[in-house]
Parts: C-alpha cells; structure tokens; sequence
C-alpha cells in the first residue's frame, strides 16, 4: 500500500492510485489486443499512459537504486529494513520500523533524498488558450519536464502545438460540459491565459 500510495491532489505520496490504475487497464488491453485504452467508453490519452508507465520505472529505479546505496554505507544492515525505510521516504508515508536513527550520516542523507524525490515528482499544468502566451508557457513548462494539456477553441492553434507538448485539445473552455472531459482533478495547476468571455 505505500508503494501504491494515495489519490491525486491529496496530501499522501506514492506512485498514486490512478497511475497504477491506467498501467493496470492499459496492461490488460494490450493482453487483449486491443489498440486503444478505454474506461467507461472514454479513451485514456497516449501521454496519460506513457507517464504512468515513466513514473512506476522511475520509482522503482529510485528504490532500487537507493537500496543498493544503503546496503554499502549500512554494513550489516537487514536488506528488509533498508528497502522498507526506503519505500516510506520515497513514498511520503512517515512510517518507520526505527532503523533510521541508526543510520551513518551518509545514510541519513540518502534517506532525506529520497524524501525530497518523493515529493517532488512530474507536475502536471493545463493551458487555457494557445494564444502567443499561452504558446510560450506550454513549451516551457513541457522543456523542463512537465506534462502539459493545451486547450484553446482554435484548431489551428491546437495543430501548431500538438506535437510539442503532452496532449492539445480543441474545445470551448467556457463550456462547462466540456471542461468536464479534461482530467482537471489531475491537473497540479491550470493557467488561463485569455480573458475575452470568460467569466
């Protein structure tokens, strides 16, 4: 359950409960030969699927990696109780089996990186409007490593950036009904970069 962790936009760590969820569902699709990712007859978007599967490698990179670490510095340490204080820093979760305090500083630096890491992780932005500002900021924010959606009602400007960031979609950001297809509640922030009708 660490591993796992808790749902998006709350407090716990963790891989996160939909990110497990789509690799789940993506996984038994592809056994079943299926070439798209549906849920309740909505498709997942490509780049929702590819972060998934990045993140769960990353963390289990991290884990490893972290492990292997502490099992040189901490000689004649049970591998269980390195693994697990590692898995509880990088997952935000606060337990202990009380084999951190002693730890060699070297240790204990390993430990608080991995908690820094765990808290860290791939922001995930939405651009509302894919004016010149809008433009700008989704490139940017895609150059230093995060997921961008685009959204603007001009098709034209959704073709111009769909190849650059994440995900572009064509809709009306004024329609209620259709903001509700977007996983807004996934969003670590949305940036609105129109003012005209809306309000």
């Amino acid at each position: 359950l660490m591993v796992i962790g808790a749902a998006p936009m709350s407090t716990g760590g963790g891989l996160k409960v939909t990110t497990v969820f789509v690799a789940l569902v993506t996984t038994l699709n592809a056994a079943r030969e299926k070439d798209k990712v549906e849920v309740r007859k909505r498709e997942i978007a490509p780049f929702a699927i590819r972060r998934a599967f990045a993140i769960i490698m990353m963390y289990f990179m991290w884990v490893a990696i972290a492990t292997w670490v502490l099992s040189y510095t901490e000689k004649g340490a049970p591998l269980f109780s390195l693994l697990f204080e590692v898995v509880s820093a990088l997952s935000t979760v606060g337990l202990s089996i009380d084999y951190t305090p002693h730890l060699t500083p070297i240790g204990k630096i390993i430990i608080i990186s991995t908690m820094l890491v765990g808290r860290i992780g791939v922001l995930a932005f939405l651009v509302s409007g894919l004016g010149n500002l809008g433009r700008a900021i989704a490139k940017d924010l895609t150059r230093v490593g995060n997921e961008v959606i685009g959204v603007d009602m001009d098709l034209h400007r959704v073709d111009m950036l769909k190849n650059d960031i994440a995900g572009a979609v064509a809709l009306d950001s004024t329609d209620k009904e259709a903001l509700s297809t977007l996983p807004l509640s996934e969003m670590d922030a949305i940036i609105v970069t129109f003012g005209k009708d809306f309000g």
